[in-house]
């Protein structure tokens, strides 16, 4: 699992994505799609979540001060986004044959 570690004001934070954070990512409207159509509201909201799996206790005041702070915020996005794509794509992940269900569709 891809993280992003920093530290400020004597804190240290550890950013990272889970399926249970993702979900609460989607409830609150976001579309990992809109990213590059819709920056202004994704951009934040994806920085946003980052904290929820470690940090979620954080004001959404406090994570946007955060961000205004970031340096080379293009690559921070990239990573990001590779980040949420981790949890995403391990709804894909085939399990080891010994405990694999096979099925067939019935038409």
């Amino acid at each position: 699992m891809k993280q992003i570690k920093f530290k400020h004001d004597g804190k240290e934070y550890i950013l990272a994505y889970t399926r249970e954070s993702v979900e609460r990512l989607e409830k609150e409207g976001f579309d990992v799609r809109n990213v590059n159509s819709m920056p202004i509201s994704t951009i934040p909201m994806l920085f946003r979540g980052a904290f929820y799996a470690n940090h979620s206790d954080i004001s959404k005041e406090k994570i946007e001060e955060l961000y205004r702070l970031f340096k080379d915020k293009q690559k921070l996005i990239e990573v990001l986004g590779e980040m949420i794509a981790d949890p995403i794509n391990s709804l894909f992940e085939e399990p080891d044959e010994k405990n694999a269900i096979a099925w067939d569709a019935i038409l």
